[in-house]
């Protein structure tokens, strides 16, 4: 080594006298004996350097060992805290909609309003299922109140069709298509005292809801389906026209009747006159036949 070489120079009688009177030599060899040594400490040079190194541990790899109970508890802490920060949500209540309620709000605007579920709806690429019709109202002679159910499907409209039955000369009449808010319509124009049948169609872009199967003149039990079948009530110059032969007829009965008894009681009054013994004339009622003249009556 560097040491071992500097620690081994001789220096002869002749060079001794040069190098111990020239004091800057001395300094320069000191100078490299120390740098030397210095280098050879740094870079592991030293005797006994590598054994020295192989028993160090290098600071860098020095590691913790954590036990697997407490990354555990670590864990369910961490998941107490999610759960307590976390606010507990359930389902959503439905909507306040009514899929039969005359002017509803669409349900897409309940939602907007408040956090709710709507009704599950079909595509607006399918065709809508048919509505139902719940009912009828008012029926008069010329009119009649329509109310139906709005169907589980996208509905862009809606329109009603109805025709009078038993009548081969009855063509199929329409509402005109209707908003989709609407649940109610009165059918004007009808023919009194006739069978109508009437079904409600829903619309959308893919197309328009079927009415029953058949030659489309069956109704549907009451609320089952889109079709029904009502009959309007009679007029007011037809029940007049109807009523008033029976009135007349009634009138003549009565009328026969009281003769009848009229002359019958007349006929009893003229056989009482005409019954032997009696006499014709008035009687005095304060003479009796029993009675004596000149005797005062008891």
């Amino acid at each position: 080594t560097v040491s071992d070489r500097s620690s081994n120079i001789v220096l002869t009688p002749n060079h001794r006298s040069d190098s111990m009177a020239d004091p800057t030599l001395w300094i320069i060899l000191l100078a490299v004996m120390i740098v030397g040594k210095e280098a050879a400490q740094a870079i592991g040079l030293t005797a006994g350097g590598p054994a020295q190194e192989a028993g160090r541990v290098p600071a860098a790899y020095t590691h913790l060992h954590i036990p697997d109970n407490h990354y555990e508890d670590y864990l369910e802490e961490e998941e107490e805290e999610e759960m307590t920060s976390r606010p507990d949500v359930g389902p959503q209540p439905f909507c306040d909609y009514d899929p039969c309620g005359v002017d509803q709000v669409p349900c897409s605007e309940l939602q907007k309003a408040s956090p709710c579920m709507c009704p599950g709806l079909s595509s607006e690429d399918e065709v809508p299922d048919s509505p139902r019709l719940t009912g009828l109202g008012r029926i008069t002679a010329s009119s009649a109140f329509v109310h139906w159910c709005e169907p589980a499907s996208v509905v862009d409209s809606y329109r009603l069709v109805y025709q009078a039955l038993g009548s081969a000369h009855a063509n199929q009449s329409s509402s005109g298509p209707l908003q989709a808010q609407a649940r109610t319509y009165t059918l004007q124009s009808l023919e009194s005292s006739t069978r109508y049948w009437v079904c409600i169609l829903a619309l959308n872009q893919a197309g328009e809801s079927s009415p029953d199967p058949g030659d489309g003149h069956h109704s549907s039990p009451m609320g089952s389906g889109p079709c029904l079948t009502f009959t309007t009530a009679m007029s007011s110059g037809r029940a007049l026209a109807i009523s008033l032969p029976l009135v007349l007829a009634a009138a003549a009965l009565l009328g026969a009747g009281a003769f009848l008894l009229w002359r019958r009681g007349r006929g009893r009054r003229g056989e009482a006159r005409l019954r032997p013994g009696t006499e014709f004339g008035l009687q005095n009622p304060t003479f009796s036949r029993d009675e004596k003249v000149g005797e005062l009556p008891k």
